[in-house]
């Protein structure tokens, strides 16, 4: 029904003729999948931090730090290195698989990995997240005509905010569902009543829980968390195919804008 309505509307919201554009499709749905596998993972990291590493709610904000530090690393090195070059297509294709060997590595934490550890492989997660993000905005805004600028610009962040929609539902489901098949497979710890899927992500409810049945409940969510990562990989690895899409066009500069700006 959306998609009828902007086909008629005098101004749509996202013109039709936009996925006509041999960047801006390719791009939207590398940026679709990126956002659903990426920004689905980050949710459970704190989380992480706070039922397996016993961390409170600041500590586990403060310990996610060195994922910003890698999100700034590539975004500003890439930008500056797009500036120079005026080469944009390598970016989303290092970006997706830096983000798959992070998921991998991230799969492999444990109760007692160590900190240092820990934000080694966040900066790589962070690395990739920093190498797909504004290079795909430039790459859209460079390939779309003036008048659509706003709505292509819009539409990338739209696009992502969908897919890390989907991802939250779809790994949160995936957590829930696999904490309750090791809780099951350690013999049912619980007590009588409880939900697994609440106790997913419920930090308090798990810290609350005596100290036998935590421990058993944190080596299941750990498990349950791997598989989570696990998932994500494929999902990634899908979003580096359709990075290869993304066809590689010159940057305009001001010398290719003061015309059109003449002409209105």
């Amino acid at each position: 029904l959306f998609v009828a309505v902007e086909f008629r509307a005098a101004e749509p919201i996202i013109p039709m003729r936009l996925f006509r554009n041999r960047v801006y499709t390719p791009t939207i749905v590398f940026t679709a999948i990126m956002g659903l596998a990426m920004f689905g993972g980050i949710i459970f990291l704190p989380v992480y931090l706070q039922v397996v590493q016993g961390l409170s709610p600041t500590e586990s904000g403060l310990a996610l730090l060195p994922m910003v530090a890698g999100i700034f690393t590539t975004s500003i090195s890439s930008g500056r290195r797009v500036s120079r070059t005026g080469r944009y297509r390598i970016y989303p294709i290092l970006g997706a698989a830096v983000t798959a060997i992070a998921l991998i590595l991230m799969s492999t934490l444990d109760a007692d990995t160590p900190y240092w550890q820990i934000a080694t492989y966040f900066f790589v997660f962070g690395a990739g997240l920093g190498f797909t993000m504004q290079i795909v905005v430039t790459a859209v805004q460079n390939s779309v005509e003036r008048r659509d600028m706003g709505a292509a610009t819009s539409s990338v962040t739209f696009f992502r905010s969908m897919g890390a929609a989907f991802g939250t539902a779809l790994f949160g489901a995936v957590l829930a569902s696999q904490l309750g098949h090791y809780l099951a497979a350690a013999g049912g710890v619980l007590p009588a009543g409880s939900d697994e899927a609440e106790i997913a992500n419920n930090v308090k409810a798990i810290q609350a829980l005596p100290t036998e049945i935590k421990a058993v409940v944190i080596d299941a969510w750990v498990h349950a968390l791997h598989d989570v990562f696990v998932t994500a990989v494929p999902i990634v690895v899908v979003g580096l195919v359709a990075a290869f899409f993304i066809p590689e066009m010159p940057l305009r500069g001001a010398s290719d804008v003061e015309p059109i700006l003449a002409a209105e």
